[in-house]
C-alpha cells in the first residue's frame, strides 16, 4: 500500500507566529514581511490527486516574480490528504507527479483500483470481506 504514496515538499507556516510577528513589527515599526517558512515532507495515495494551481511563496522576491507570472511554488489539492503548498512550479510538480506514477507496477490487466471512502472500508472489514492481514 505505501509503493502507492507519493512523497513531495509542502510549506508549512506556523500562523501563530506570524501573528506575534506582525504585533512585534507594529509596535517597532519595523516591515519584515517574509513569513518564516517550514519546509516538511507530504505522501498522499497519488489517485487521490485532484488539482494543482500556480502558486508563490509568502516572501517580497516570490511575490514580485509572480507580478510577471513567474510562480515559484503550486498548490495542490488530494480529496482526502488536503491541500498544500509545494516549493516546486506547477509544471515540476505534474512532471514529478507523472514519473511517481509511471515507476508504480501495474495491477493486473481488468484490475480497476477505485478508493473507497473510510465508512465503507470500515462496513467491508467489520463484515469480514476485508482482511488486514497480507
Amino acid at each position: 500500500m505505501t509503493e502507492n504514496l507519493f512523497k513531495f515538499p509542502i510549506i508549512l507556516i506556523d500562523g501563530s507566529k506570524e501573528e506575534e510577528k506582525e504585533e512585534l513589527n507594529r509596535l517597532t515599526g519595523n516591515s519584515d514581511d517574509d513569513a518564516e517558512l517550514i519546509y516538511a515532507e507530504q505522501e498522499c495515495p497519488y489517485w487521490d490527486f485532484l488539482s494543482v494551481g500556480d502558486r508563490w511563496l509568502p516572501t517580497e522576491e516570490s511575490y514580485e516574480r509572480a507580478l510577471m507570472r513567474k510562480f515559484d511554488a503550486c498548490s495542490v489539492s488530494f480529496s482526502r490528504c488536503g491541500n498544500f503548498v509545494v516549493p516546486w512550479t506547477k509544471e515540476k510538480f505534474k512532471k514529478k507527479l507523472s514519473e511517481f506514477v509511471e515507476s508504480v507496477p501495474k495491477a493486473k490487466e481488468n484490475t480497476i483500483i477505485v478508493p473507497l471512502r473510510d465508512e465503507i472500508m470500515a462496513k467491508l472489514n467489520s463484515q469480514g470481506y476485508i482482511s488486514n492481514e497480507e
